[in-house]
This record gives structure tokens, sequence and C-alpha cells, in this order.
């Protein structure tokens, strides 16, 4: 900005130059023209010479600044693409991670789908901290209680039908004795 207001400065007093110079000219004054011409031209020169030095100066600047802009550009792709594969990879995690959390989930229902089908021998159950493990572990403690306490109607049953067949045995053997304990006395 200095350079253009200096170079904006000289060229306010080219106006007055001109008119003398003009002036000069009509005076048949020819040194004094040329004089005039001279400083004009000199001062074109400088002029010049100072906005191409700042045409330069400009010029280096905004390699300086392209040239910063497409660092900053790679930068910026470089992270875009550190955080897309950042994402990825927490994306993976979370699905094997949900994936192996789940997994015993799908053993407790085919388990439960044979328990509905009549399956009650013991299973071992995976020793596992979590909710599912947890949930597996009372569903075999509560599968073995089921077994349980259908061997023990089993066993009464048994057991009520061979009281049954003694209560009929019984019956059956003291109607002939009673006949025959009654014929001897």
């Amino acid at each position: 900005l200095e350079v253009l207001a200096s170079v904006e400065a000289g060229h306010r007093a080219d106006p007055e130059t001109f008119a003398q110079l003009f002036q000069a000219l009509a005076l048949g004054e020819a040194s004094q023209a040329t004089r005039l011409q001279s400083e004009l031209v000199k001062r074109e020169a400088d002029a010049a010479q100072r906005l191409r030095t700042l045409k330069e100066r400009i010029d280096q600047e905004m390699l300086a600044l392209g040239a910063t802009a497409t660092g900053r550009e790679q930068r910026s792709i470089q992270i875009l693409a550190a955080l897309a594969a950042l994402t990825l990879l927490v994306g993976l995690l979370t699905t094997w991670r949900t994936h192996r959390v789940l997994l015993p989930l799908g053993a407790v229902t085919a388990r439960a789908r044979a328990v509905a089908r009549g399956d009650l021998r013991p299973r071992p159950v995976v020793a596992d901290d979590s909710e599912i493990g947890e949930l597996a572990t009372t569903f075999e403690q509560m599968v073995a209680a089921i077994a349980a306490a259908r061997a023990q109607v089993v066993q009464a049953e048994r057991l009520a039908t061979i009281g049954k067949m003694a209560a009929h045995v019984t019956h059956e053997i003291r109607n002939p004795l009673s006949s025959i304990g009654l014929n001897l006395e």
C-alpha cells in the first residue's frame, strides 16, 4: 500500500509538470521542455519499477499463500483419511464386540428351543461374567431343576403304581386266604 500511495503521490504532480512542459513548448524553450520531459520519463520509469517490484512481491506472496493453502489441503485430506480409517476401525471393533457379546444369546435361544422340544439333559455352560452369561447359567439351573422335578414325579408315579399293585396283590391274596381261613374254622 505504501508503494501504491508513493506512485499515486508522484503522479499527482504530473499535471503540473505537463502544464509546464506544454508552456515551455509553446514558448519555444527547448532545454526547459527537454528537462521537463526527462523528469516525466524518469518519474514514469521510477513508478513502473516500483509497480514491477510490488507485482513481484505480490506474486511471491501469492505463491507462498498458494503453497500454504496446498499444504493445509493435503493435511486436511490426510486427517480426513485418518479419521475415516479410525471410524472404520471403531465400527469393526464395535461389530466384533457386539457379535462376541450376543453370541451366547444365540446359544441360550437354541437351548430354549431344545428344552421346548423336551431335551432336559444338562449341558455345560461357558463361564461368562456378562448378563447373557448369567442368563445362560440361570437357564441351565432352571432346566436342571425341571429335570429333577420331572424325575421326582416319575419316581412318585412309580411308587404310587407299586403301592396300587401291592394293594391289589394283597387284596387278591387275602380273598382266597380268608376263604381258606373260614373253611378251616
